[in-house]
């Protein structure tokens, strides 16, 4: 009898501890869009006749790096095998949609926001590409710096999109990067 009341016990509170049908069908939802939206972003860049430059690559590579941090976060949650599997009742809202893709989104602003940030030469050092204007080139202008000013190959390439999937993947590398920046100009202009 004794037994048998712990076992109960044990069971009401891990029932208590376990997260609605709801949650779980909300994180297999989550997973789904963004597993469709990595899909698609794949599909484009494998089509070959589609010219893409340099900046809507590391755009797209900061968007992968917050892809593949989602899909950490949700692998290490305990019941996501239940969440995709199991029966449930099927939450169809806009907001869902959304949700999963704001990660991708913030990983793309964060992409594009340190590339500027190394073209301005705020970010310097053996780790970071260096840019300069591509041979026989002009950058006067902002079209210019978009298509001709950019890393000088072949490693800045490399670094630029590693450093574009390290922006997507981690949440705070761009928002710290920018507080450093800000708090070594205030202090230039103290002195």
């Amino acid at each position: 009898m004794a037994v048998s009341k712990q076992k109960s016990a044990a069971d009401l509170a891990a029932r208590n501890n376990a997260p609605p049908k709801a949650l779980l069908e909300a994180y297999r939802q989550v997973l789904l869009c963004v597993f469709i939206a990595t899909l698609f972003i794949i599909v484009l860049l494998a089509i070959s006749v589609i010219k893409i430059s340099l900046l809507p690559t590391v755009i797209l590579a900061g968007a992968l790096g917050a892809f593949f941090s989602s899909l950490m976060r949700l692998y290490r949650y305990e019941d996501l095998p239940k969440a995709l599997v199991g029966d449930g009742p099927r939450l169809h809202s806009f907001y869902l949609v959304i949700y999963s893709l704001v990660p991708m989104l913030i990983g793309a602003i964060a992409a594009a926001v340190l590339y500027v940030a190394f073209a301005s030469g705020y970010i310097k050092g053996t780790l970071f590409p260096e840019f300069d204007c591509y041979k026989d080139l002009t950058c006067d202008a902002f079209k210019d710096f978009v298509q001709n000013y950019g890393p000088k190959p072949p490693d800045g390439f490399a670094k630029v999109l590693v450093w574009g999937f390290l922006s997507g993947f981690s949440e705070r590398l761009v928002p710290d990067l920018l507080l450093k920046i800000t708090k070594s100009t205030e202090a230039k202009d103290r002195s």
